[in-house]
């Protein structure tokens, strides 16, 4: 416990004075990458840093990889708030000798129908726009792509730790934004007694940055312009804790955690500051965020679950699972609803073998 407890601070301390130049990029940069994975997970409100028996370890803490036994094969589809937002997420994980377990992952997030209104033609002298040019607005999408390699090994019997190495592909409007970046996630997974496990993760520790190459249509001259930039997302720190408990055929987890440790003061940049004709938008700073999230489980014979969950964005999620042929094939069900946006339903099925 003194060792992980060590580590933790060691590692810690040259992220806190980092602070100062993570002041001036985009708050928002990386929110694709926060949507979490998994139906179980979001039943529990994605409080899951800590849990080491699901195949979407990867996504959360890679140091869970160090203890897998089998292979398995997951997916995910969900339509987040209504179907303003469809997530897909796809894995396989394997344990291999002498290293642990490995995974490969691919994450997709897509906006689609989006209006694209910068073609709209205004009626002379007026700051009405054409009728025709608004029954001819044309609509895009705009997708998100990650790739994670991931690996996670045991260190004795208490102590494991675990990495992901992504590339991001971030794509719109047939290639007119397009932006592309690598990044470094870290994990680490302490268990003091046999019912305690405590998780510590360090996304885009990297300070992963993403790099833009785009094209539209400027607001002035309706000329079209090219430009490049650059974001930076901001490394999110985690830690927490899950607790388990058996009781005659019926199993508890109970998970908490803490999350964006790592953010601080600064103010927001616009993706677009570095050009004279872009609006510079987005300059109010923000506060120094500090979230969290618990997580229930309960699951009769490892057999049928009920889960329920509390984050900052989802009041409350709930969700349903069941475990089939000898354990092999897992089947999760997940709804969350928003206070201010439609609801979440997520359906994620998993094969090991």
């Amino acid at each position: 416990m003194k060792r992980f407890l060590l580590l933790l601070v060691l590692f810690a301390i040259p992220l806190h004075f980092a602070f100062p130049i993570w002041e001036t990029v985009p708050r928002y940069a990386g929110d694709f990458l926060k949507l979490g994975a998994g139906a179980r997970a979001l039943g529990m409100a994605n409080s899951f840093i800590a849990v080491t028996d699901d195949p979407s370890v990867c996504y959360f803490n890679p140091a869970g990889l160090g203890t897998i036994q089998k292979k398995e094969l997951f997916f995910l589809h969900s339509e987040q708030f209504g179907n303003l937002l469809n997530y897909d997420y796809l894995n396989f994980i394997m344990p291999l000798e002498r290293v642990g377990g490995i995974g490969i992952n691919l994450l997709r997030a897509s906006v689609d129908g989006i209006k694209y209104t910068r073609d709209l033609q205004k009626v002379s002298g007026t700051s009405i726009f054409t009728q025709a040019s608004i029954e001819n607005i044309s609509l895009f999408n705009f997708s998100d792509y990650a790739l994670f390699f991931s690996i996670g090994r045991q260190w004795g019997t208490r102590f494991q730790a675990g990495g992901n190495l992504k590339t991001l592909l971030r794509y719109g409007r047939q290639g007119d934004y397009l932006g592309a970046g690598i990044g470094l996630d870290l994990g680490f997974l302490y268990q003091p007694w046999a019912f305690c496990v405590l998780g510590f993760s360090a996304r885009d520790i990297s300070m992963t940055p993403v790099f833009w190459n785009s094209r539209d249509r400027d607001l002035n001259t309706s000329a079209i312009q090219e430009w490049e930039t650059t974001d930076k997302i901001l490394p999110d720190l985690s830690a927490a804790v899950s607790l388990h408990h058996q009781w005659e055929q019926i199993q508890f987890l109970l998970t908490a955690q803490l999350e964006d440790l790592a953010a601080s003061q600064g103010v927001e940049k616009s993706p677009y500051a570095d050009h004279p004709h872009r609006y510079k938008l987005w300059q109010e700073p923000f506060k120094k965020l500090k979230t969290g999230a618990i997580g229930f489980e309960a699951g009769l014979e490892e057999v049928l679950f009920f889960r329920l969950g509390h984050n900052n964005i989802y009041p409350w999620t709930f969700g349903v699972g069941g475990k089939f042929f000898q354990y092999h094939l897992s089947l999760d069900y997940a709804f969350a609803s928003h206070p201010e946006l439609s609801n979440s339903h997520r359906l994620s099925l998993s094969y090991k073998f």
